[in-house]
């Protein structure tokens, strides 16, 4: 793989991970079904992606939703809001 090919993948991954917790902080709880809808993504990719924002434990379960047909329940998943803080800054 070329250089220039892990740089681009590497900022894919930096907007695409933005990308999802702005939507987690603008919606609050939200499925990976729906994810994947407001995000146009892979499944794969955002299920990777999740994985990882757990394991840094940026977000956490947070229920499952009710189905309303036999079938696997939707996991809901929230920003663990015992993680991380926000700074604003204003420069003049």
């Amino acid at each position: 793989m070329s250089p220039m090919r892990k740089v681009n993948q590497s900022i894919a991954a930096v907007h695409n991970r933005r990308m999802v917790l702005n939507l987690f902080r603008r919606h609050g709880i939200l499925s990976q079904k729906v994810l994947v809808e407001l995000t146009g993504l892979r499944v794969s990719t955002l299920s990777n992606m999740v994985r990882g924002l757990q394991a840094r434990d940026l977000l956490r379960v947070v229920g499952k939703k009710t189905a309303s047909t036999p079938g696997k329940r939707q996991v809901l998943l929230g920003i663990n809001p015992d993680r991380g803080a926000v700074l604003g800054l204003s420069v003049s």
